[in-house]
């Protein structure tokens, strides 16, 4: 990856991370602490009110929501690291659940350290958002392969990319064969058509070309299957889809 592409994927980061989802949690967090500065109430109190428990809470749930969807939907990981990582963060879930009980009973007269519930709070206020930073740039790490394909991917990971993709460009390819058996093409894709946003138009040029190269990439694919199956397989790719199809 080149030095531009490095710092815009870091700016993309940043921004995901802070302005998508850090800065919506800590806004309420910061305006509390504002106010009741101006009341009067030291730092050492603010760190024991139940808000921070809440915000670790909600960033930890957000972070496994993506660490989930990661692993199982665009990696297909069904290792044994999902269920230990997914664990561990369920056990942070609970500690602050927890944590937040013991800081609103606090608030009713409890005796609670309050050295132990700030430094608490703190540590997972800390490591859900650093949990949450590394997921958002796995998910862009995600991405990047998935548009660019370096060669430096490993093989395991490749071969889960081809599976996703193979299913991906079928279900679309299917899509579109149905959407233009029911619409008029000369009426939405004729090149004197002038659309609204002409940088996105596509015209029945356009589809053509577009379908003579997925043919052509095809017919590599299909080389490649062909060759990988060895004389005593079934035949080609599109013999084999004709047998699955009857």
């Amino acid at each position: 990856m080149n030095p531009k592409q490095e710092r815009e994927d870091g700016s993309e980061l940043v921004s995901r991370w802070f302005f998508g989802e850090i800065a919506f949690v800590l806004l309420p967090l910061a305006i509390i602490v504002v106010v009741r500065s101006f009341l009067g109430l030291r730092l050492a109190d603010m760190l024991t009110l139940p808000e921070w428990s809440f915000a670790a809470i909600v960033l930890l749930a957000v972070g496994l929501n993506k660490f989930m969807v990661l692993k199982t939907r665009l990696q297909k990981d069904v290792s044994n690291k999902v269920f230990h990582g997914s664990r561990f963060v369920v056990m942070l879930l609970i500690i602050a659940s927890v944590t937040l009980a013991f800081s609103v009973s606090r608030q009713q007269g409890v005796k609670v350290d309050d050295v132990i519930l700030s430094a608490t709070q703190a540590t997972l206020v800390v490591v859900a958002a650093v949990f949450l930073f590394a997921a958002i740039a796995h998910e862009i790490r995600l991405e990047n392969e998935a548009r660019e394909l370096p060669p430096t991917l490993a093989s395991t990971r490749m071969a889960a990319l081809i599976r996703c993709d193979v299913k991906d460009v079928e279900e679309k390819l299917r899509r579109i064969d149905w959407a233009l058996a029911r619409v008029d093409s000369r009426s939405y894709f004729s090149s004197s058509v002038s659309p609204k946003y002409s940088d996105v138009s596509t015209t029945l040029d356009d589809i053509s070309i577009a379908c003579a190269r997925i043919l052509r990439h095809a017919e590599k694919i299909d080389r490649v299957v062909t060759k990988a199956h060895g004389p005593k397989s079934m035949g080609n790719v599109a013999d084999i889809t004709e047998a699955k199809a009857t």
